[in-house]
């Protein structure tokens, strides 16, 4: 159901007359993204999200409607593999306070892709944080790693360094046993 104005006041009526109503009239502009608001990381996907980045339903279903297969294809392959960088920007203050309109229109991307492109969708702020402590994690034992492998060729040299190359490597074999599963993936 969707409101609509008569007389003065709201009346319900089916989302299908809204939809109808969308389709004559075509789509609202809306504001363009500041670039200046969104982490650089993001800017190749700021067109995707001034065109498709859209809050309203059933202006989503008209646009998706009026997309074309390829357009469609092309808005896959843009967000593949892009839902961390688009969540770490969700999530983040400036999301919350000076970038709030160009987080919305993000959140519109995805919830666009969502629901008219089988999508990931985005993760809820909870399991975002676990999935980028995990990923964090992963990242500085994998440094840790680097390290103990260039420690050990030191130690070729320098056998002094022996003792505590031992240590960090059962130091290593620590962090591995308690870092979460889901940081080994």
């Amino acid at each position: 159901m969707a409101r609509s104005k008569r007389s003065g006041e709201m009346a319900i009526r089916p989302i299908g007359e809204y939809v109808d109503e969308v389709r004559a009239k075509g789509l609202r502009r809306r504001p363009r993204i500041d670039r200046r608001k969104v982490p650089a990381v993001l800017h190749d996907l700021v067109p995707l999200a001034e065109r498709w980045g859209i809050s309203d339903g059933a202006e989503r279903e008209v646009a998706f409607e009026r997309a074309s297969a390829a357009e469609r294809k092309s808005i896959k392959r843009a967000l593949a593999g892009r839902h961390d960088d688009i969540e770490d920007f969700l999530y983040s203050p400036e999301a919350k306070t000076t970038s709030a309109r160009e987080a919305g229109r993000f959140t519109d991307l995805v919830v666009f892709e969502l629901e008219y492109l089988g999508g990931a969708g985005s993760r809820g702020l909870i399991d975002h944080a676990e999935h980028r402590f995990a990923r964090d994690l992963r990242a500085a034992v994998d440094r840790f790693g680097a390290l103990l492998g260039q420690a050990k060729d030191l130690a070729k040299i320098v056998p002094s360094l022996k003792p505590a190359l031992r240590r960090a490597e059962r130091l290593r074999a620590q962090v591995e046993r308690l870092a979460p599963k889901a940081a080994r993936r």
